[in-house]
């Protein structure tokens, strides 16, 4: 997630948005210490429900999309990444410059 936080730092004033999704069942207070410990500024969502696992038929964690400005998904990632890696950089601002 600190991968994600620098991609989001970078590429934000671009139009780039992350965002998390937490299924925990724990209270917002959790995700909110985990996201002050990792210095996250992006918004991370609760799902408790498991709605939007259902939805994007999320299988395993963590997985990752990239979703264009009309909802479209352009890429899917199941398991870590690192986002911070000159391969993501460049998948990001390719994603921006057809975008």
């Amino acid at each position: 997630m600190p991968g994600m936080e620098k991609l989001w730092q970078k590429y934000r004033d671009q139009g780039f948005t992350v965002v998390a999704i937490s299924n925990d069942e724990g209270s917002s207070k959790r995700v909110e210490t985990f996201s002050r410990l990792l210095n996250l500024s992006f918004p991370i969502l609760l799902d408790p429900e498991g709605e939007v696992n259902d939805l994007y038929k999320i299988s395993s964690m963590p997985t990752s999309f990239l979703i264009d400005g009309n909802g479209r998904i352009i890429s899917r990632f199941v398991g870590s990444k690192e986002w911070s890696s000159a391969e993501a950089v460049q998948l990001v601002e390719t994603f921006l410059s057809d975008n």
